[in-house]
């Protein structure tokens, strides 16, 4: 039986709870993640995700107008854990766009994005994130870890000994894993 040791990632990219947004975003779109544990020392606070920092970008007021904007992205009827990998990916590349548009804005010296722009460099992902922690021990079966996602309709997992954190498992690994199993017996026959 397939162990969550088997397929988690072990070198884990973390924030500090201090972590700006911006590092956030930075350390997602750089490293192509959905989402990462926030840390407060050697232990998780929390989780936030790319849907978390979308989330916060499209309710950050414009400047100088005291309204919220709302972000309507197609096909998606809310910005919740509830999003499919394919969704997810689609507002990871979203927000790469964004950030790249931000960027070039502030290159040019435009000013108005500066202050929702300022935004993510004041605010810290402990504002952001989610405080539930969602965990399973590395010597869960591939399948009890699946149940657990589809339980907390979440998308990651960080995995768990004791109070330590030794890795972290996502949708995507459990579905990898699958495919090259269903694949291998398959070659097998």
């Amino acid at each position: 039986m397939l162990k969550v040791r088997d397929i988690m990632t072990r070198e884990v990219h973390t924030l500090a709870c201090e972590s700006t947004i911006r590092e956030a975003m930075e350390l997602m779109t750089t490293n192509h993640l959905s989402g990462a544990p926030v840390m407060s020392g050697d232990r998780p606070a929390g989780v936030v995700s790319m849907t978390d920092i979308l989330g916060f970008i499209s309710g950050a007021p414009e400047p100088g107008v005291g309204e919220q904007r709302v972000l309507v992205v197609e096909g998606i009827e809310n910005l919740g854990d509830d999003l499919s990998d394919v969704e997810e990916a689609n507002l990871l590349s979203m927000t790469e766009d964004m950030w790249e548009d931000w960027t070039q804005s502030q290159d040019r010296g435009e000013d108005a994005d500066d202050e929702r722009s300022d935004l993510l460099d004041r605010r810290t992902v402990e504002e952001i994130m989610s405080p539930e922690i969602v965990s399973v021990a590395p010597t869960a079966s591939v399948r009890e870890a699946a149940s657990m996602m589809r339980r907390h309709a979440i998308h990651r997992l960080l995995v768990m000994e004791g109070k330590s954190l030794v890795g972290i498992i996502s949708a995507l690994d459990i579905a990898r894993a699958v495919s090259e199993r269903g694949l291998a017996q398959k070659k097998a026959k």
